[in-house]
């Protein structure tokens, strides 16, 4: 199974009982406001730097990513993300992106 199938088939989970301002001990990907939220490790940031900023990733039924947020309660970020981070989205729907291999 490749990455990608592994996170289209992982279950969203419904909360019902925990807080909405603290996602300790939330799993790494449940559903909020109609949202499906999907928290990254700080240890695997997109690429930006070596401490990590910690995210939360929004994406609609479609799995089109609508929003990205800081985790507030990374130890290190606070929440707090850095210029590459918050561009996030911008870089992924950026119709100048290739998405294939280019040939020389």
């Amino acid at each position: 199974m490749s990455e990608d199938e592994f996170y289209k088939k992982a279950q969203v989970v419904k909360l019902d009982t925990l807080s909405d301002v603290n996602d300790i001990g939330k799993p790494w990907r449940y559903e909020e406001d109609g949202l499906t939220v999907t928290r990254t490790s700080p240890w695997s940031p997109p690429g930006c730097h070596p401490v990590g900023c910690g995210l939360k990733l929004y994406a609609n039924d479609d799995g089109r990513l609508v929003k990205v947020e800081g985790n507030e309660n990374n130890p290190v970020t606070q929440g707090r993300l850095c210029p590459r981070c918050i561009a996030l989205k911008d870089y992924i729907y950026n119709p100048a992106r290739l998405l294939e291999f280019s040939i020389r």
